[in-house]
């Protein structure tokens, strides 16, 4: 997972993939949430329940969102579009 964080009631597991087109241009690899797979998916699942049984997280309800960030220009870009899909597996 790229974060680990909380919000309110959950505990979010955030996997973050970026692409270096804009978001309404042609762009030939889709959609940066396109990159999680069902395979990826399965193992960001794993992972999330093996991380909560190993620090023994109780009393909040796990969560996986994907965090699409668009970068036309790579690291100089200054104003990146973050599209944030909570729940993104439901």
């Amino acid at each position: 997972f790229d974060i680990i964080c909380t919000d309110g009631k959950y505990i979010v597991f955030a996997e973050i993939k970026t692409r270096n087109e804009a978001p309404d241009s042609p762009d030939r690899y889709g959609r940066p949430a396109n990159a999680v797979t069902a395979k990826k998916a399965d193992a960001l699942i794993r992972g999330a329940q093996r991380y909560l049984r190993e620090e023994n997280i109780t009393g909040l309800q796990p969560r996986i969102d994907v965090i699409e960030i668009y970068a036309p220009y790579g690291e100089r870009t200054l104003f990146p579009k973050i599209n944030h899909l909570e729940d993104a597996f439901q």
